[in-house]
């Protein structure tokens, strides 16, 4: 799991799915891609998306071999709410 900046998370990306979330202003929703990957021993992670993460995948073919690092969290919503970059 991400928990110190610099882990990693590195397998095969095998799914996206799309699913609806709380938006940031209340009563709204938002679309947000969930990325399946597996790593060499089988287990199945999901990656939310973002910004950052849907434009690279959206190049990135599944079967194809990806890499995930964790540069810690930024502060959104004012500083009330951090999220992972």
């Amino acid at each position: 799991s991400f928990e110190n900046e610099g882990d990693t998370l590195t397998g095969i990306y095998r799914s996206v799915k799309t699913v609806e979330q709380d938006g940031l202003e209340p009563g709204t929703k938002r679309d947000v891609n969930i990325y399946t990957i597996e790593t060499s021993d089988g287990t199945k992670y999901g990656v939310w998306g973002n910004y950052n993460v849907d434009l690279a995948m959206s190049v990135i073919e599944v079967g194809t071999e990806v890499q995930f690092e964790f540069n810690g969290k930024v502060p959104i919503d004012n500083g009330a709410k951090t999220v992972n970059q």
